[in-house]
């Protein structure tokens, strides 16, 4: 586990897809503004990737409009970097997968594609910085009242099962899949 100091500019909460596109997309609108953002991402699980790492989703279920209309730049960047691993065709819908493409890969492709994108932001020296923290998984909130609205500050988790540990941020994004830390908060 990475030693982290306990507070960061954003907590996301959840390695999944959601997770890593909003980590990606905070990094570089720090860069873009040029405010230096730390960026803690929290996954419950050994590695990251949500539904196509632990769930062993191998293929994406995209929306029928994927091809025609696009979709997301963290996303087609995701496509493109599983497509460079595995040298899978462009992605097209095909026989079967009416409502998605036929772009099927096994979970270490996925993890390792979704990896290198954030990459450059794990060992930044300047500017946005993203640290990844597995085997967190959230068992309580800490909610500060001191204002108008309460709002939730940080996350206490347990590492590997056992250890406590709290993460504090400045804001905290919920990106589990299911949104595991509402029913904490209430």
């Amino acid at each position: 586990m990475t030693v982290l100091p306990p507070n960061a500019t954003i907590g996301i909460i959840g390695g999944g897809q959601l997770g890593r596109m909003s980590a990606l997309a905070a990094a570089r609108l720090s860069n873009i503004e040029g405010r230096p953002m730390h960026i803690c991402v929290t996954e419950e699980t050994n590695w990251i990737g949500g539904q196509f790492t632990a769930q062993a989703l191998g293929m994406p279920d995209d929306n029928p409009w994927v091809e025609d209309v696009g979709a997301a730049k963290s996303y087609t960047d995701l496509m493109q970097a599983v497509q460079a691993k595995t040298g899978a065709a462009p992605l097209s819908r095909g026989p079967g997968f009416p409502q998605g493409n036929d772009m099927g890969a096994p979970p270490n492709v996925w993890h390792d594609a979704m990896t290198d994108l954030v990459a450059p932001y794990l060992t930044a020296i300047t500017g946005a910085k993203i640290t990844i923290e597995t085997q967190m998984k959230p068992v309580s909130v800490v909610v500060d009242t001191s204002g108008a609205h309460p709002r939730v500050t940080g996350v206490n988790f347990t590492y590997n099962g056992t250890t406590a540990v709290t993460r504090s941020a400045r804001i905290i994004l919920d990106a589990t899949d299911l949104g595991d830390l509402l029913p904490l908060a209430a």
